[in-house]
């Protein structure tokens, strides 16, 4: 898509601008961060005079007290020297002149087809094209470079985002619109070090490339939603699509279930669907095929909780007072024959 030379020459001078933040602001980091360590260095100078003069003096007490303190400032300056030299090298790119940028936003718009300016967000924004991963349309994304947000690179802010412009998400989670991106945010991985030094130099369509080349990239390990989870699992009874570790399978027809449509006999504690559940005759609740059995007496179908002696509660009275019915005529005629 063509575009007047000006306003070109407009975004090539803000991201020009933007560069130069970016690399004063690495400069002032990797300065503070020097003069943190040389401080360390002169306070652990510092106790080394006066653990000498504690050996002088033989003060050993004193001196284990300083050894433990020079010990843990020395961890603590370890650690800042490993984390400097991983993350924070020396800036030591030159920023792009205008022409070098003029020529990325070229470049940016042979490889995607165009970019625009979105003013509101002062982003720098290329769209991809549809992807489709292992036969799931997840349509087209857009990926907006924060300007304002470049010079803060590295410092945990967010100085890009990835939004699915006709969002096609996961079942389980709306958030995920990718498996690779996660309320917008890109899981980097490997690419995190291209990314940012690509932005460091000022490569835009380099930047771009690397993230384009992640989102039509699969890694099921590293996915927050798999792509074989992606349209969730569909509940036989109301077709509800849930996550896997929120569905249930039914032991008894092998279909998969909602927490909603979902239960369990109430004596064994199986996990069935309702439609696979018996009602107990006598206290009307749930149970499985197992744990039914009918009444000795009245053949009614009844849980194994309200059976006693293979009779239901109901049967079990009369059967009692039949009993005792009995018992008292025969004490009766007992006693008349005794009269």
């Amino acid at each position: 898509m063509s575009r007047p030379d000006r306003q070109a020459i407009k975004m090539a001078n803000l991201i020009h601008d933007r560069l130069h933040a970016l690399h004063d602001e690495q400069a002032r980091v990797w300065d503070e961060r020097l003069r943190y360590m040389c401080e360390q260095t002169r306070q652990l100078l510092r106790l080394d005079h006066s653990l000498s003069l504690c050996r002088r003096q033989r003060w050993p007490v004193a001196a284990d007290k300083l050894r433990r303190r020079a010990g843990r400032m020395l961890v603590d300056l370890n650690a800042e020297l490993t984390n400097t030299q991983r993350f924070h090298q020396p800036p030591s790119y030159k920023v792009p002149s205008l022409r070098e940028i003029l020529a990325e936003l070229e470049q940016i718009e042979a490889e995607f087809g165009g970019w625009t300016h979105e003013r509101n967000i002062m982003a720098l924004v290329v769209h991809t094209d549809a992807i489709v991963l292992e036969g799931i349309n997840l349509g087209s994304f857009k990926i907006a470079l924060y300007l304002d947000e470049l010079p803060q690179l590295g410092q945990n802010r967010d100085v890009y985002i990835i939004e699915a412009v006709e969002p096609n998400p996961a079942a389980s989670d709306p958030v995920v619109t990718h498996p690779h991106v996660s309320r917008n945010r890109l899981c980097e991985g490997d690419a995190s070090v291209p990314i940012r030094k690509a932005l460091e130099s000022g490569r835009l369509c380099d930047f771009f490339m690397v993230v384009s080349s992640v989102l039509t990239t699969y890694n099921p390990h590293s996915a927050y939603v798999s792509l074989g989870n992606w349209d969730g699992i569909e509940c036989y009874d109301c077709g509800y699509h849930t996550s896997e570790s929120n569905s249930y399978y039914c032991e008894s027809c092998n279909r998969d279930f909602c927490g909603e449509c979902i239960s369990g006999c109430r004596v064994c504690d199986t996990t069935m669907c309702r439609g696979c559940l018996l009602e107990c005759g006598i206290c009307r609740d749930l149970v499985c095929e197992g744990c039914i059995r009918t009444c000795e007496s009245c053949n009614e179908a009844c849980c194994t909780s309200c059976l006693e002696d293979g009779l239901c509660a109901t049967c079990l009275k009369e059967q009692n007072e039949r009993e005792n019915d009995e018992q008292e005529e025969r004490q009766e005629q007992q006693a008349s024959r005794n009269g």
